[in-house]
């Protein structure tokens, strides 16, 4: 009797252990749901701007309380970075940027990488507030 409780011990250790051991994980599912939604954010001039990331890849950036579509495109998002493209909108660069982010609760934190695109930066970076 001790001896197979002694296995079913042993046994249970050994199935719980990768559980046990496995490293954390920030958030479950693919990065473009987890930042997928509506992200507003108040600019220097008082108006809020909202960066909409839809789940199937496409985003739009609309300023000062949707009166201005600025920038719609597509995005691809990894672990901690956002690769934008642009397809048109009034301002829009067609060059690739590179941004990484982050999650602060309800907090997303966009942050330059690399972008060629003059000014698309100002707006996208800083912290954004879902909506």
């Amino acid at each position: 009797m001790l001896k197979r409780s002694a296995i079913a011990f042993i046994t249970m250790l050994l199935l719980l252990a990768p559980a046990t051991f496995a490293p954390a994980r920030e958030g479950k599912g693919r990065p473009e749901r987890l930042i997928a939604g509506a992200w507003v954010k108040v600019n220097p001039r008082g108006g809020v701007d909202t960066l909409d990331f839809h789940p199937d890849g496409r985003f739009e950036l609309i300023l000062e309380n949707g009166a201005v579509k600025e920038v719609f495109g597509h995005y691809t998002a990894t672990r901690r970075k956002i690769v934008i493209n642009a397809d048109g909108g009034r301002n829009h660069c067609m060059k690739t940027g590179i941004y990484t982010f982050d999650f602060a609760g309800r907090e997303l934190r966009i942050s330059r990488h690399d972008d060629p695109c003059p000014g698309r930066d100002r707006i996208l970076i800083g912290v954004w507030k879902r909506r």
